[in-house]
């Protein structure tokens, strides 16, 4: 763990054992089965495209934080599945904006609501001391982001 003077340690107590429970969960999340015909990748291109919408294939690379051609690659099979639609922009002929269809909409809660469930499970797993560790974490990574 890197503090915030940039000395770099490992963590120590509470923050080990918050850390440990966060891994604990994040692997249970990338091994559940969220959504049989949508990945992670593509489940969190659709959520920007819902939350951003209409967004354009650029805006959508900076709020994924991938470069341009990375982006048009995750839309494409979501454009193929009917989860959104892709529309020339009127303002500039180049560029295309992205919307959320009603079915990917549909998709989105349906995997937000399948990934909720999962992590209340998961969350339900853990002890009370792991859980306070979790939230002390969460906690000081906000004071981290929040001073840098």
């Amino acid at each position: 763990m890197t503090a915030a003077d940039g000395d770099s340690s490992p963590p120590a107590g509470d923050q080990r054992q918050g850390v440990l429970a966060f891994y604990r969960l994040s692997r249970g999340l990338k091994n559940g089965d969220l959504l049989r015909d949508l990945s992670w990748e593509r489940l969190s291109t659709l959520s920007a495209v819902a939350l951003r919408e209409p967004v354009s294939i650029s805006e959508l690379s900076v709020l994924e934080a991938v470069n341009a051609p990375t982006i048009s690659r995750a839309v494409a099979p979501l454009q193929d599945q009917a989860l959104v639609r892709c529309v020339a922009s009127r303002n500039d002929g180049r560029s295309v904006l992205v919307s959320s269809t009603a079915k990917g909409r549909a998709t989105l809660e349906k995997g937000m609501a399948r990934t909720l469930a999962q992590m209340a499970e998961m969350l339900g797993r853990l002890d009370t001391t792991e859980l306070e560790a979790m939230a002390d974490l969460i906690r000081r990574a906000r004071d981290l982001k929040s001073s840098l």
